[in-house]
């Protein structure tokens, strides 16, 4: 519901967030997902954070992931419209923060090279648009490009934040989803995950400003339980009453704290199945 029906082929899909957010792994879960359906995958790796066993914990097939760290920002863009050219499921650039356009590399700590970040970037963005486009046969429906950014600190009062590589790269987007960190999980007084808040800042697929939570845990995965009650409460399977749960609107049987009624699901195989097809309308 919140993208209208995943990742867009043909378009671009802009990810933001401060650090430590996910967004990363929201890019693997894509990279994961695309592989499922047989779409070619590629990973444009900037940040030199490309781990291949934790790739895997995300369902990634290494061996079918193609990876590129490129030199320079020109490089990286260049890399990305290739990838396109040939015609690649997905392609997925991390991070726009980390391109280094030439004139820096080149240059020295004292040099003056305002903006050649932005330059680069919308210059790129524009052939990216262009190429990105369905074969004649509609064999081919695009590549879905998503690229991941980071926030900063907005300047003045009617600003909530900025992004490195200027304004353009929203414009050239279909989609932007902005993940921020929501309440930790904790188990036992320790922090095991937090809930990912997605919210789209811009969807020219489907509506747009809408959000939803999902339980992500430290062990590199969404909890899947978590994940499904999270949307059954937001559309009223499940009802809230204060720290209190109700399920299949028994009001004498309460379950206390969310973290009881994961786990009460959890064991629950038949009322899991049911939620689940409340939850899609499968009934």
């Amino acid at each position: 519901n919140l993208l209208g029906g995943g990742l867009p082929l043909g378009r671009t899909t802009l990810c933001v967030g401060n650090f430590g957010v996910g967004k990363t792994f929201f890019a693997q879960t894509a990279l994961a997902n695309f592989q499922k359906r047989n779409f070619t995958t590629a990973y444009v790796d900037t940040e030199r954070r490309y781990d291949p066993q934790f790739f895997e914990k995300s369902s990634i097939n290494i061996e079918k992931l193609f990876v590129i760290q490129p030199s320079s920002g020109e490089n990286a863009l260049d890399a990305c419209i290739f990838l396109i050219e040939q015609q690649f499921g997905i392609v997925v650039l991390d991070s726009i923060a980390a391109l280094v356009p030439t004139v820096e590399l080149e240059g020295t700590m004292e040099d003056n090279t305002v903006a050649s970040l932005a330059r680069l970037l919308n210059k790129g963005l524009r052939k990216i648009t262009e190429i990105n486009t369905p074969s004649e046969d509609l064999k081919y429906k695009g590549t879905s490009f998503l690229a991941i950014n980071q926030m900063r600190s907005g300047i003045g009062p009617y600003t909530s934040y900025a992004l490195p590589g200027g304004q353009g790269q929203q414009y050239f987007s279909s989609i932007l989803i902005r993940i921020m960190r929501g309440p930790f999980i904790e188990e036992n007084g320790k922090r095991v995950g937090f809930y990912m808040k997605f919210t789209t800042d811009k969807n020219n697929l489907t509506e747009p400003y809408q959000d939803c939570m999902l339980p992500f845990r430290f062990e590199g995965y969404i909890d899947t339980v978590g994940g499904l009650v999270e949307l059954a409460i937001d559309l009223g399977i499940i009802k809230q009453r204060g720290s209190f749960y109700v399920l299949n609107n028994d009001e004498d049987h309460l379950i206390h704290g969310k973290l009881a009624l994961v786990e009460h699901i959890k064991q629950n195989t038949e009322l899991f199945n049911s939620i689940k097809k409340k939850v899609y309308k499968d009934e």
